[in-house]
């Protein structure tokens, strides 16, 4: 994957949760990748509605149910590695950096 801007158009094919949160992205068959966020970030649903997903707290994922089958519509990534989802029906994603750790990565499957 040589530019984030690839992942528009994928759709969250999977999650997985334990001490991070995992978004297995996939746009058959031209890309798979997959997010892997550890640091709490906010999940905003198309109503509006705000969560903040603490990544190994059970209590805090089940929102993150809802991107099943999302489909990316933007992705924006700052100066300072802040890193901002959008999806279909207007949910987003937002994990901020936190310490001197990498906050999210990307990686093609």
């Amino acid at each position: 994957m040589q530019s984030h801007h690839e992942l528009v158009g994928t759709q969250v094919w999977r999650t997985a949760f334990d001490h991070q949160v995992r978004l297995t992205l996939v746009e058959h068959p031209r890309l798979s990748a997959e997010l892997v966020v550890e640091v709490p970030f906010e999940l905003c649903n198309g109503t509006g509605a705000t969560h903040e997903i603490k990544p190994g707290e059970p209590g805090t994922l089940s929102p993150v149910l809802g991107l099943f089958m999302k489909t990316v519509t933007s992705i924006d990534v700052t100066d300072d590695e802040s890193l901002t989802l959008r999806f279909a029906d207007g949910w987003s994603l937002s994990a901020r950096p936190e310490g001197d750790f990498e906050s999210w990565s990307i990686v093609e499957l």
